[in-house]
């Protein structure tokens, strides 16, 4: 079993123990007469970041997805907009460049609507080779340089 395979098997598991303790609450609280207060108790005792712990586990070897051109844009900037405003945190950053993207011209704007067009395809051809690697080895990521695949 790779090491793919044995981690869905856990997440998979660790589902079925969270929808186990949600309807336990759900019952416990339909026991007690509180059936307004369900979800208020499933959230306080079932494990908050369930969520979190069950997203699928990222393949470090799959193609970076296409950027928009708003990503590509807001890249390009980034830098001198830092130099300009070297105090100024994260969101904030993201805030000028919003603005500027909205302010930019219809040019400038379809230059990079061009660009995202090529990083689609881009991006279109390398999954199209890395699926076809995935299929010649059954799914499977051993032999793929996966660094969370392990050898059976």
């Amino acid at each position: 079993m790779s090491t793919t395979d044995s981690y869905n098997h856990i997440r998979h598991l660790a589902q079925l123990m969270t929808e186990r303790e949600l309807e336990f609450a759900k019952q416990v609280c339909c026991y007690l007469g509180q059936e307004d207060r369900i979800e208020e108790v499933q959230n306080h005792f079932v494990y908050k970041d369930t969520k979190k712990n069950l997203k699928a586990m990222k393949d470090e070897n799959a193609p970076k997805k296409a950027r928009s051109s708003y990503l590509l844009f807001s890249n390009s900037i980034r830098d001198e907009v830092r130099k300009e405003n070297p105090k100024l945190d994260m969101g904030q950053v993201s805030k000028i460049l919003g603005a500027r993207w909205n302010s930019a011209s219809d040019e400038v704007k379809e230059e990079f609507k061009l660009l995202a067009e090529k990083d689609k395809e881009r991006y279109r051809v390398e999954h199209e080779a890395y699926t076809k690697k995935l299929h010649e080895q059954n799914g499977s990521l051993n032999g793929v340089g996966s660094s969370n695949s392990s050898t059976n």
